[in-house]
């Protein structure tokens, strides 16, 4: 793979009120660390469901979101029946998660369908492993938000390994976030629904024994 540098951290200034998302790709030879391609680009889409978490947080509303798993369920947080404290709230657009999780935070796959705002999970998921076609799951991190001539951004990170054998080609990526409905008993229950997604072209190529770094930075502007 050539050595291909695209772009800087914030593409181009945002104009006066915007806010945006970027998506910039890092790989790096397992070993010696040498980064063989480094690249960023502006996010292509915002789901819907993306609005329908963020308003839920705002108002504590009850609006309907299709999750990772096709059920058809609301963002439910304006009741305490049978003693559960708003705290639960808090999990609605929650998405940090540990190693091996698929279905939450960062998610990478190889489906090639042009992205709709309709998108509710990927075409085609990557899975969690060593084997044929897997690549393995790092925890998610975060960044503090950080202020400078007036953009403010936080960066959420994911670290991917490919101990496959061979090489991946990587080309779609989303975020997946958690909602929880707050009227399926004590402690609710969670579901996963989709805020992102982007179709990666050209593909981000992951050769075996490379580590594949994506980071979604948000950011917005006075």
């Amino acid at each position: 793979m050539k050595n291909k540098i695209v772009g800087d951290r914030f593409v181009k200034p945002l104009e006066e009120g915007d806010a945006d998302v970027l998506i910039e790709a890092i790989i790096r030879d397992k070993k010696t660390k040498k980064i063989v391609h480094h690249s960023i680009r502006r996010c292509e889409s915002f789901t819907k469901y993306f609005m329908a978490g963020l308003l839920t947080m705002m108002n504590r509303g009850t609006y309907g979101v299709t999750t990772t798993g096709t059920e058809a369920v609301y963002f439910d947080v304006t009741t305490t029946t049978q003693g559960r404290a708003l705290v639960y709230q808090s999990l609605n657009l929650f998405c940090s998660t540990g190693s091996g999780a698929t279905l939450n935070g960062i998610v990478i796959g190889t489906g090639t369908t042009a992205v709709t705002i309709n998108d509710f999970k990927l075409e085609a998921p990557i899975a969690h492993g060593t084997g044929s076609g897997e690549l393995q799951y790092s925890a998610v991190s975060f960044g503090a938000p950080v202020s400078s001539t007036g953009t403010t951004y936080f960066i959420i990170s994911r670290l991917f390994t490919n101990n496959s054998g061979s090489q991946i080609d990587v080309t779609e990526a989303g975020l997946y976030c958690i909602i929880h409905i707050a009227s399926t008993g004590a402690g609710g229950n969670q579901f996963k629904f989709m805020t992102l997604h982007d179709i990666i072209d050209p593909a981000f190529e992951v050769s075996n024994t490379q580590e594949l770094t994506l980071n979604y930075l948000l950011r917005t502007n006075l």
